[in-house]
């Protein structure tokens, strides 16, 4: 898990945090690193076997190893005019990172780029005025959020890697074997991390709330519908879980979170703002309402509807549009 987003919300934070927290609500190893100079709201970190690989500044790649010690792996091409977006492969041998080009505030070209993890042997796989960065491998395969701009506009983003569409690419030519367009194009919205069931898809239909679970071979299902009057819609984001039978999704006005699927809402002991699945039974929600300061976690079990507390406090703030939480070992692989 990620905090101190930097610059976000008036934070003039130089370091951000990455945790490792277990389903009973310790946090097991963690450590800090500097925030890039340009978009600083884009994904800092993968997930590869029980290693954390993470971005150190602009340039520095490192890894947060399962014994709790860090690592220097190789240096990226980032500067205060490129920011690299990465993903490694679960066998921790190849990364797949992305060079976005800024001008200014506002990102205007992606270099996709696959090689061996220390660095060597790079390729370049895209090019263009996309901006495209892998988020992780799934089957050989990258998985690719795609977005126009890559700068955020408001608080309310409700996927943590900005993605207006997620490709399926082959790892080694590029090819797009899969997309959740144009299933899931504005105004609809994906929401929450992806792992390995798919994402989550908000279609506005007249006055009807529809979420619908997209699977990576193309399958889509309802979880649930609902009339939005201000009070019964549900608040994003909606986060999949990994079987991908439900969704958690707090519940206005209150923010309680509900567990959605086939067409219900049952709730839970949670109150906050979902951010990622262990598994089926447990999971890890900020204990604030999306787009507020979010400053503690805690680990709802849905089999006996309990809630236990992260034990530590998080050393400044976690992404208010949404928490990064990513699986160890990552079950999108």
């Amino acid at each position: 898990m990620l905090t101190g987003q930097g610059q976000l919300g008036g934070t003039t934070s130089t370091k951000y945090g990455l945790y490792v927290i277990a389903v009973d609500g310790r946090i097991i190893r963690s450590t800090t690193a500097g925030i890039q100079s340009a978009g600083w709201y884009l994904p800092r970190f993968s997930v590869a076997g029980h290693s954390v690989y993470f971005l150190d500044g602009d340039q520095a790649l490192k890894v947060l190893r399962s014994d709790g010690s860090v690592g220097a792996v190789a240096q990226l091409p980032g500067g205060p005019a490129n920011r690299i977006v990465f993903a490694v492969s679960p066998d921790e041998t190849k990364i797949a990172y992305s060079v976005i080009g800024f001008s200014g505030a506002g990102a205007i070209s992606t270099s996709l780029r696959v090689g061996n993890v220390d660095g060597s042997s790079v390729h370049e796989i895209f090019s263009g005025r996309t901006i495209e960065f892998p988020v992780g491998w799934r089957a050989g395969q990258l998985v690719i959020a795609v977005t126009p701009s890559a700068s955020p506009q408001e608080v309310g983003e409700v996927n943590p890697y900005w993605a207006l569409a997620y490709h399926m690419a082959d790892a080694v030519t590029a090819n797009r074997t899969y997309s959740t367009s144009p299933t899931c194009d504005g105004p609809s919205s994906l929401q929450g991390p992806v792992n390995g069931a798919g994402t989550v898809c908000q279609q506005n239909s007249g006055n009807n709330q529809i979420l619908l679970a997209l699977g990576w071979n193309g399958s889509s299902r309802e979880l649930f519908r609902t009339v939005v009057d201000g009070y019964k819609n549900a608040v994003p984001p909606a986060v999949l879980s990994p079987d991908g039978q439900r969704a958690a999704a707090g519940i206005a006005a209150d923010h309680r979170i509900n567990l959605l699927s086939g067409g219900s809402a049952a709730p839970t002991a949670a109150i906050g703002t979902p951010a990622g699945w262990f598994d089926a039974d447990h999971l890890l929600f900020m204990t604030a309402p999306c787009c507020q300061p979010l400053t503690a976690a805690a680990v709802l079990d849905v089999s006996s509807n309990t809630v236990t507390p992260v034990a530590a406090g998080l050393a400044g703030e976690a992404d208010p549009f949404a928490p990064l939480f990513v699986s160890i070992p990552s079950n999108l692989f």
